[in-house]
This record gives structure tokens, C-alpha cells and sequence, in this order.
């Protein structure tokens, strides 16, 4: 069994340290959902706002999961009285038929030459995948979540033959059994070193994560969510079968205000 390893700014550990203790609970209270590097909810109002609230004074972050967009007004006027923004990210989800039947020519790609795909296990190949994911700008993930210890996860490390990560991705169901969502998996930590960019890489990582949430994690759907103006991340979620979701949406809090 793996060490934690915490990675990430000290504000970003806390929170990492807070979701691993808070792992059981997040499976087992309605509205909770596991955004990855802080408390997060797929229902604020059956999280609790008061509790909501506290979490996100505290932690300076909060995120939301698959919320309908028709909630997306009343939860920024909740946070701006609380000086806080909302971020919102586009959900894409596919089905797992439509997914299915969009990778198989992706999956079937032969890996590059001298490379090998991994599940990291030992504390050496998480920190690589670690340094790997950091290194292309995107949020930390602790250890522990990474190989699905603190919830129902699983993470793809594309290795050269120096034995350096290129490319990772990382599939979870952040949704508990209490969700209307609760077979749904996230898929994201999606990126592929510089040097190996426009080789067709992304676009092999994001079907081959696709069909583990599939086949390990039993999803019945697949899902991300990413900025509206990231168009490359959008082409390779199309390709894999996910299309936008106009009624439902994602995104974080963070300190800050917003027009609305």
C-alpha cells in the first residue's frame, strides 16, 4: 500500500489531507461528491448550505459535480454574499454504448514505439505520475486517490522506454450510491508530455482511461468537464464518444466576485 504522498502547495496538501479523512464520509452523505482536491457536492441543498459554506471559508475552495444549470444563478448569489465566485466548467458525458463504440478504433492504435502503458502500484511510479501531472499544470491528485484507495478510481501512466511517464489519465466514480449520478465516472488528468504532443497520444490515453472506467470501474456513463474555450480537450472528448451536456454543468468556488 502506497504512502499518501501529498504533493501540491501547502493550501493544496491541506485540502488533499482533508478529502483522504474525509473519504467515508463523502461516500455516505447525500449531495457529497469527491471532486479530487477538495470537498465538493452533486446537490448543495442535500449537502447542506450551512455546512457547505463552512467547508469552503475554510478550505478557500469548493467544488460542484453535474449540477443542473438551472442552479447555477441562485449558487452565485449564495457565494458572492460570502465574497466568493463560481467557476463554471462544460460537462461532456457519453453513454457507455456511445462510447464503447466511438474508442474501439482508438484502443485498437498501437502504443508508440518503446512505450508502455502502467496502473501505478509502487510509491516510485505514483510520484513519477505525480511529478508528470504537475509538471502539465493540473491540479494534484494524492496518491492514495490515484490508485483508488480513498474512492473507486484508476489511473494509466504511459511509459517510455528511459522509463519516463509521457502521458497519464485518470478515471474515479466521484458520485455516491445516493446520487442520481452514482455510475457515472470522471475522467480527466488527461495530458501528454511536450515533446510527445501531436502524435495522436492524447487521443489514445483519453480511450484507453475511457474503457477502464468502463471495464474496471463498471460505469454506465463517462464524463468530464473542461473550459468552454478548450478546444483541444473538446475534440478529444468528442472522438471518444462524449458530447455536451446543455442541462447540467460543473465547476468550482473560489474566493473572488463576479457580475452576474
Amino acid at each position: 500500500m502506497p504512502a499518501a504522498l501529498y504533493v501540491g502547495d501547502a493550501d493544496s496538501i491541506r485540502r488533499q489531507k482533508k478529502i483522504t479523512r474525509e473519504s467515508t464520509w463523502i461516500r455516505f452523505s447525500r449531495g457529497a461528491a469527491h471532486a479530487g482536491d477538495c470537498m465538493a457536492a452533486d446537490d448543495p441543498d442535500l449537502f447542506g448550505w450551512g455546512a457547505l459554506l463552512e467547508h469552503l471559508d475554510e478550505d478557500r475552495k469548493f467544488g460542484f459535480c453535474l449540477i443542473p444549470v438551472g442552479e447555477v444563478l441562485k449558487i452565485r448569489r449564495r457565494l458572492a454574499g460570502r465574497g466568493f465566485k463560481f467557476l463554471a466548467r462544460d460537462a461532456f458525458i457519453g453513454t457507455r454504448d456511445d462510447v464503447i463504440e466511438a474508442i474501439r478504433p482508438l484502443t485498437a492504435r498501437p502504443l508508440p514505439d518503446g512505450t508502455r502503458l502502467v496502473t501505478p502500484s509502487d510509491p516510485e511510479t505514483i510520484a513519477a505520475l505525480q511529478r508528470h501531472i504537475t509538471a502539465s499544470g493540473l491540479p494534484p491528485r494524492c496518491g492514495e486517490m490515484l490508485v483508488g484507495l480513498t474512492v473507486p478510481g484508476v489511473t494509466l501512466g504511459l511509459i517510455d522506454a528511459a522509463g519516463q511517464v509521457i502521458a497519464s489519465a485518470h478515471a474515479r466514480l466521484p458520485h455516491n450510491k445516493y446520487s442520481d449520478h452514482a455510475e457515472h465516472a470522471i475522467i480527466e488528468q488527461i495530458a501528454v508530455a511536450p515533446k510527445h504532443r501531436q502524435q495522436g497520444i492524447g487521443q489514445i490515453m483519453t480511450a484507453r482511461i475511457a474503457q477502464e472506467a468502463l471495464s474496471q470501474l463498471a460505469a454506465d456513463s463517462i464524463y468530464a468537464d473542461i473550459n468552454a474555450d478548450d478546444l483541444p480537450a473538446r475534440v478529444l472528448l468528442e472522438r471518444a464518444g462524449l458530447t455536451i451536456d446543455g442541462g447540467l454543468i460543473c465547476g468550482e468556488a473560489i474566493p473572488g466576485r463576479l457580475r452576474f
